[in-house]
């Protein structure tokens, strides 16, 4: 493991930094570095939105997140071989069984609604936005070196939920979602 305690290593100063598996530097353009990136400013925003919950499920849901978000990283900086603690089955379970949870507490959603509302709520669907974003990242790293498929479906699931809890937010805050008119 690496020493963790000096805040820099000098190791990136030409824009190429080491993938786990490999023995040679790789550019930090690669799509696996974008992907890895947008990942890391996932968990950021996530980091955003745990700063404004109030409510301690809305809290723990997004703990667990950037918990299995720090997996997710684990799993696009390994370039080759088994990655120890993958996302697995049982986390995109535990993670739709927490989308159930909270989108069984909120009103029926019959038109397409304005990201927003409570500060919360703005946060998170922000954190959706992102989650989007490394979402079709992956996806493009997937069509050029197969990733675990259940990584992917974890990836997709998770903006669904960040969707939920951007409502529940709202809910808890008295604030209803703004719908979309055209």
């Amino acid at each position: 493991m690496q020493d963790i305690t000096q805040a820099y290593t000098r190791a990136g100063d030409v824009g190429k930094s080491y993938l786990c598996g490999l023995s040679e530097k790789v550019s930090k353009s690669a799509l696996r570095f974008e992907a890895l990136g947008d990942i890391d400013e996932l968990n950021s925003c996530i980091g955003i939105c745990r700063a404004h919950a109030k409510n301690a499920e809305i809290d723990k849901a997004l703990e667990i997140l950037q918990r299995n978000l720090f997996r997710v990283g684990t799993s696009l900086a390994t370039a080759q071989g088994p990655v120890k603690h993958e996302i697995c089955d049982f986390d995109l379970a535990e993670l739709e069984k927490t989308i159930d949870k909270f989108h069984g507490t909120l009103p029926e959603l019959k038109k397409f609604i304005l990201p927003g509302g409570s500060a919360l709520a703005s946060h998170i669907h922000l954190a959706r936005a992102v989650c989007r974003r490394a979402e079709r990242k992956i996806v493009m790293l997937n069509e050029k070196e197969k990733l675990s498929p259940v990584l992917l479906s974890y990836v997709n699931r998770l903006s669904s939920l960040l969707f939920v809890l951007a409502r529940f937010a709202n809910k808890e805050a008295g604030i209803t979602d703004a719908e979309w008119a055209p």
